[in-house]
């Protein structure tokens, strides 16, 4: 009896030990099964944010690529038009190619010709001219302007025409109320304004009913700047030729 009491024990206690074995054996295995499942899953869900972020970036990168494409021009577009194209330096027109090619200038380009001024207004730079329109001569009477076409006024003739020529620019802006202007020929002009705003540049000669207005302004020509005035500017009235002027029509 104690004989099969002691083999019973030991089965027992192998059957026991077995199991445990087993137990252990198969936790261990599902353990492994579980790391290797979290394993795929993991690598999986990387995968797929790994092509998402591919698909993004090739979008972002064509959508880029679409913007920085240059918009196709249709047949219906064109090309926007050019108000004004700028004159070279060197091809611009100067104040003597302005009075002698100008609807208005004929008296004044005649005078220019007549005393040769024509050279230095080309030549010379940064002037202000004040040119008197034909109905500006007119005014002073066919005697005078007679007068003045003459040979033997042309020193006289000369001396008016630089009485409208000043040294710099001087835009409209420039001119103020009652400031004096110096002249090339030596003699002083004066800028005068009526209650209307509209500027007048007179000399010592214009009567108060024949002051010469600045019809229009600046002008620009490319060695200067031109402003068109309906009367002659007169110098003081003690020249002979003034005085002509002064009694014409």
């Amino acid at each position: 009896q104690d004989t099969r009491k002691g083999n019973y024990n030991s089965s027992t206690i192998l059957f026991l030990f077995t199991n445990c074995f087993i137990m252990r054996i198969f936790s261990i295995l599902v353990l492994i099964l579980a790391m290797t499942w979290a394993f795929v899953v993991a690598e999986h869900d990387k995968s797929k944010k790994s092509e998402k972020d591919d698909s993004n970036g090739s979008d972002e990168t064509s959508e880029m690529s679409d913007e920085t494409e240059a918009p196709e021009m249709s047949d219906e577009t064109e090309a926007p038009e050019i108000s004004e194209v700028p004159e070279l330096v060197d091809n611009c027109t100067s104040i003597a190619e302005i009075a002698c090619s100008t609807e208005g200038f004929e008296t004044l380009c005649s005078l220019v010709l007549l005393t040769g001024l024509d050279e230095p207004l080309e030549e010379a730079e940064d002037l202000t001219v004040f040119a008197p329109l034909n109905s500006a001569f007119d005014a002073l009477g066919q005697e005078a302007v007679d007068s003045l076409l003459s040979a033997n006024s042309t020193e006289i003739l000369e001396f008016i025409l630089l009485f409208h020529v000043a040294e710099g620019i001087y835009n409209s802006t420039d001119l103020e109320c009652t400031a004096p202007l110096e002249m090339l020929s030596g003699e002083i002009s004066r800028t005068k304004c009526d209650n209307m705003g509209m500027k007048f540049q007179s000399g010592e000669g214009n009567v108060p009913e024949r002051e010469p207005q600045i019809v229009t302004a600046d002008i620009e020509a490319c060695n200067g700047i031109i402003h068109v005035i309906d009367n002659v500017m007169l110098p003081p009235p003690e020249l002979p030729a003034v005085e002509i002027s002064r009694t014409g029509a």
